[in-house]
C-alpha cells in the first residue's frame, strides 16, 4: 500500500523525464532530454525488477554509446583546438582527459554515496591503468598497421608527463596514509587545488608560452606524416 506508493513517487522524482523544479533548470534538462530517450531505449535499467539478468546488454550498450560519444567529442575538441591553436598536447591533457572522465567521477560518486569508498578509490585508479594499457594499447593495434606501422609524435613533454603523473600518485598516497588512510573533506580540497594548479600549468606553461616548443614538433612531425605518405 503505502510502500508501494512511496516507491512509485521516489521513482517518478528520479525519473529524467520529470519536469524540472526550477525554471533555470529547463534549458539544461531539454538539451539532455533526447539523449535520455536514446538511453532508455538502448540501456536497459537493471536497477527495475525483472531486468536484473540484463547487466550484461547494459554494460555493453554503456560501452557503445560512451565510445560513440567519445569519438564524436574528440573530432570536436580536435577541430576546435586547430581554430584556436591550441597544441595536441593540451587538448588532450585537458578537454578530452577531462570529458572522457567524467563517467568515472560519476560513478565514482554514486559507489561513494551508497558507502562504497573502497570502490570509488578503485575505481580512480583502475581507471587510469586501463586508460595507459588498453585506451593506447588497442588504438596502436588497430591503426598503426594502416599508417605503416608507426606513428610520429613529440616526446618534448614526455618525461614531465610522466614525472607529473608520478607526483599525483605520490600526493595521494602520502596525503591518505598521512591521515591512516582515511578519506575526509580536506583530501577533496587537496586534491581539487593540485588539479587547479596544474590546469594552470598547461595553459600558461605548456600552451601560451610553449616551453617545449609542441607547435614546431607538430609541424615537423605533419610535414613528416605527409612526405612518408606521397608515393
Amino acid at each position: 500500500g503505502e510502500e508501494e506508493e512511496k516507491k512509485e513517487e521516489e521513482e517518478e522524482s528520479k525519473s529524467p523525464f520529470a519536469l524540472p523544479d526550477s525554471a533555470g533548470a529547463y534549458p539544461m534538462w531539454l538539451l539532455s532530454l533526447p539523449w535520455y530517450a536514446m538511453f532508455s531505449v538502448t540501456v536497459p535499467d537493471c536497477s527495475k525488477e525483472g531486468k536484473e539478468g540484463w547487466y550484461l546488454v547494459s554494460f555493453f550498450m554503456s560501452v557503445v554509446w560512451i565510445s560513440a560519444i567519445t569519438y564524436g567529442m574528440v573530432d570536436f575538441a580536435a577541430a576546435v583546438g586547430c581554430m584556436l591553436d591550441i597544441p595536441e598536447v593540451v587538448m588532450g591533457t585537458l578537454v578530452l582527459a577531462a570529458g572522457t572522465s567524467v563517467p568515472d567521477a560519476l560513478s565514482s560518486i554514486a559507489v561513494a554515496q551508497n558507502g562504497q569508498g573502497d570502490m570509488a578509490v578503485a575505481n580512480a585508479v583502475g581507471s587510469n591503468v586501463f586508460d595507459i594499457f588498453l585506451g593506447l594499447g588497442l588504438p596502436w593495434l588497430c591503426v598503426l598497421p594502416t599508417r605503416g606501422g608507426y606513428e610520429v609524435v613529440s616526446t618534448k613533454q614526455l618525461w614531465p608527463s610522466i614525472l607529473i603523473l608520478a607526483g599525483v600518485l605520490g600526493v595521494y598516497y602520502f596525503s591518505v596514509a598521512l591521515n591512516g588512510f582515511k578519506l575526509i573533506n580536506l583530501h577533496g580540497y587537496i586534491f581539487l587545488s593540485a588539479y587547479a594548479v596544474y590546469v594552470v600549468y598547461s595553459i600558461v606553461l605548456v600552451w601560451r608560452l610553449d616551453i617545449y616548443d609542441l607547435k614546431g614538433s607538430e609541424a615537423v612531425a605533419y610535414n613528416t606524416t605527409n612526405t612518408t605518405a606521397l608515393p
